[in-house]
């Protein structure tokens, strides 16, 4: 599960946002760029890779993307 370090509401805005600014809908969004860049912008979340992959694969797939 996500940790409590960081508040689920907030790490799934970053995710949401994240997606969004993904401008190419043509290309598949990068899951390991995907981490990096959820790692970069919340250091203190201790998710594991696998959980934010899934955070963000669901995010996509609502948001119509690939």
């Amino acid at each position: 599960m996500v940790s409590n370090k960081v508040d689920v509401r907030a790490l799934s805005s970053v995710v949401e946002q994240y997606v969004a600014s993904r401008k190419s809908t043509e290309r598949p969004i990068s899951m390991s760029d995907a981490v990096r860049a959820l790692r970069s912008a919340l250091p203190q979340c201790d998710a594991s890779d696998r959980e934010l992959v899934g955070l963000v694969a669901k995010s996509a797939i609502t948001q119509g993307r690939n």
